[in-house]
């Protein structure tokens, strides 16, 4: 496991700073096409114990953005959102001066409505604002573990229903499906709140 904060690697090494005080880490030192299969495990190790990873300066093109994440898990896409023209397993989001994204919202967690959600989810900004269009990324880990003991005790066993508004194809959403509202992640053995 790479330790964070670290400032300095040799080339091919990864190098990571969390980003936050618990959420978030910016991993660089390696090219995303060139992660070995024992980096590709550390990674996943990092984006599960802190949710968010960033990889900065690094633009894929679709063809390598689908070979990176096949390295994780079978593709998964969102039921009802739009797929690229050229690339079905590639959704796009976007906003051309509406001053909201089509799929923004409230907070929520990606593809929770289907029986089986993925475990990672990727974006790749083609054209970013230099102001303003922020995504913030919640820690649920924390949100779980900040509850009260009697709390956690009334949400265990606990199962919520998720259902999806606003796609761009409603009719091709799934019926809505329940969810354990505390789920563990296998990676990390971490409990987090499950009601996004």
């Amino acid at each position: 496991m790479a330790a964070l904060e670290q400032q300095v690697g040799v080339e091919g090494t990864i190098v990571t700073k969390l980003l936050t005080g618990h959420t978030g880490v910016k991993i660089t030192g390696v090219r995303v096409p060139e992660l070995t299969d024992a980096q590709i495990d550390e990674v996943r190790h990092l984006v599960s114990t802190y949710c968010v990873g960033v990889f900065p300066g690094q633009h894929l093109s679709p063809e390598k953005q689908l070979a990176f994440l096949r390295r994780f898990a079978p593709l998964q896409t969102t039921p009802g959102n739009d797929p690229h023209p050229d690339y079905p397993d590639v959704q796009v989001v976007k906003s051309r001066g509406t001053g909201q994204a089509s799929t923004s919202g409230p907070f929520h967690t990606d593809t929770c409505f289907v029986n089986r959600p993925p475990s990672y989810s990727s974006l790749n900004g083609i054209e970013v604002p230099e102001h303003g269009g922020d995504t913030v990324f919640l820690n649920q880990y924390l949100a779980y573990e900040m509850l009260s003991e009697r709390m956690k005790g009334w949400l265990r066993g606990l199962r919520l229903k998720h259902v999806v508004t606003g796609t761009e194809r409603p009719e091709e959403v799934p019926n809505p499906v329940g969810h354990p509202a505390v789920r563990t992640n296998p990676v990390t053995g971490r409990k987090s709140l499950n009601v996004t």
